[in-house]
């Protein structure tokens, strides 16, 4: 599924954007008896997470949560609830106020994270291929590096750097579409992006 949240993962000292998940294990805050309040892009979940692969393993470094002004009083009372032994603060400032941090996990994660750098901005597309931006919305071409990593039970298994193949493939897009929008076109990007990845990352074809 599309998975626009701004969540991040460090991964090899640098920091991605977790453009897609294909997968489950990931932090739920209800698990953890946390009922963050939704809101507008980016924070419409009511929280944002980051994580980091700690030799291979997948850790949660940090989350913060929207929560209600009577929760955040508790947290400031020293009440509020921990996660795995981690207990919040909370901020001055910000819509996702209350945060935890400090490493902990593994994150029993199995599945596939695709993971963005270096965000390719509309302005800097030539015509044809911001068209195909609007057309045929893909989390991966995003992105002018992608990586897609497989875990099992939060242990990292398979990576893959997928920028080159990401790259044919807008290519060969912008170049073969003529105009048009159909739903060949639409069933032609999907072939193009199912054979790149090892998962499916649920790209809008529109």
């Amino acid at each position: 599924m599309t998975f626009d949240t701004g969540d991040s993962v460090l991964f090899g000292e640098r920091v991605f954007f977790l453009a897609g998940v294909n997968g489950r294990g990931l932090f739920q805050p209800k698990e953890h008896g946390l009922n963050p309040e939704t809101g507008s892009t980016p924070d419409r979940r009511g929280f944002r997470c980051v994580y980091r692969l700690d030799e291979r393993v997948l850790l949660l470094e940090r989350v913060r949560l929207g929560l209600s002004f009577r929760e955040q009083l508790m947290i400031k009372a020293g009440k509020g609830p921990s996660i795995r032994g981690l207990s919040p603060h909370v901020e001055a400032e910000g819509k996702l106020r209350v945060v935890y941090s400090g490493r902990h996990g593994p994150m029993p994660f199995s599945g596939g994270l695709l993971l963005g750098d270096d965000f390719i901005h509309v302005t800097a597309l030539p015509e044809r291929e911001s068209r195909l931006r609007q057309f045929a919305m893909h989390p991966a071409f995003e992105w002018y590096e992608v990586l897609e990593l497989v875990f099992e039970a939060g242990n990292l298994v398979q990576e893959r750097n997928c920028s080159v193949e990401m790259r044919q493939v807008r290519s060969r897009l912008v170049s073969s579409q003529d105009g048009s929008n159909g739903d060949s076109w639409r069933k032609a990007i999907a072939g193009l992006v199912e054979s790149v990845f090892f998962f499916d990352y649920g790209g809008s074809v529109r």
